[in-house]
């Protein structure tokens, strides 16, 4: 029989080095996904706070001009257009496409499209790429719609040009974080990061026993699973994290957001506009204070 060394003699610095090298591709894999993560979530809570202001804007500073039309006309606004804009951000975002057994019909007509084209050159398949119809935009639709009305209020002089400037201004923030929320979306890491980092972590987990063998001798095999489960479940909690927009038990709660904000919406609407003549001036609404509640006190107390 022959007698070979598989071990790496422990004086070979292997280790420390493939060790730091492999800490550097997690460490940048992990925080991509996290600033994506965060960053989605403070983009949605930024777009709820923008419709909030907007529903503000719309039921207290446009003029009621006490005409039950042109009320419903402000519920309708209020209800169907602002509080949809968050539920049509959802399937904006593609969320659907994390549903097992869903696939993209955009998706189908590439394959289909491909697969016609399979005998074709290289130079051909460049020239021919697939049309497809690009789905449409709704929420930004909404937007228009949401402008198209403060631009008739403000022409008609029932709300003033400094409302109306900054209701347009949240408008415009509202395209700029559904702009936002997409591009989070559509800017994956690149494949060449991903390969290259799952080739490293397969060939550094693969020459840990010919490293560890000689000194820990069958504790190798423990410490080479605990040291894989560590490595690859980094990689794929990173990858969990980095699409927040999904069904997922690590994916945002979509349907419970959207629900609370049609939820303060529809309270809103319920109510008109309040008038401070009802509450300003109201007896109720007068100071407390120590003495006056001493006062009142007294007062009880001797009807007693």
């Amino acid at each position: 029989m022959t007698n070979i060394e598989l071990s790496i003699p422990q004086s070979f610095t292997l280790i420390p080095v493939t060790s730091f090298a492999i800490a550097l591709l997690l460490t940048y894999r992990l925080n991509s996904a996290c600033e994506k993560y965060w960053e989605s979530r403070k983009t949605w809570s930024f777009m709820v706070c923008a419709i909030r202001n907007l529903t503000r804007f719309i039921w207290i500073d446009v003029k009621n001009v006490n005409k039950t039309d042109e009320k419903e006309e402000r519920e309708i606004l209020i209800e169907k257009k602002e509080g949809n804009i968050l539920e049509d951000v959802k399937p904006y975002l593609n969320i659907k496409s994390s549903l097992p057994g869903f696939e993209s019909l955009n998706r189908l007509e590439i394959i289909t499209e491909n697969k016609k084209s399979n005998n074709s050159s290289f130079i051909n398949k460049k020239k021919k790429q697939p049309i497809i119809e690009l789905k449409p935009n709704l929420p930004l639709e909404i937007s228009l719609y949401i402008s198209g009305y403060i631009t008739t209020q403000l022409r008609k002089k029932r709300i003033e040009p400094p409302i109306a400037s900054n209701m347009l201004t949240i408008i415009n923030l509202l395209v700029e974080y559904i702009t936002r929320l997409e591009r989070i979306l559509k800017t994956p890491l690149p494949i060449a990061f991903s390969i290259h980092l799952y080739q490293s972590l397969w060939i550094y987990c693969l020459s840990l026993p010919f490293q560890l063998v000689a000194s820990v001798g069958w504790i190798t095999i423990i410490i080479v699973f605990f040291v894989s489960f560590i490595l690859f479940g980094v990689e794929r909690i990173a990858a969990e994290v980095q699409n927040p927009f999904g069904y997922g038990y690590n994916h945002f709660d979509l349907d419970y957001f959207c629900e609370t904000v049609k939820r303060e919406i529809t309270a809103i609407i319920k109510h008109d506009p309040p008038d401070d003549s009802h509450w300003v001036f109201d007896l109720e609404n007068k100071n407390v204070t120590i003495q006056s509640m001493e006062d009142e006190t007294a007062n009880r107390e001797v009807h007693e």
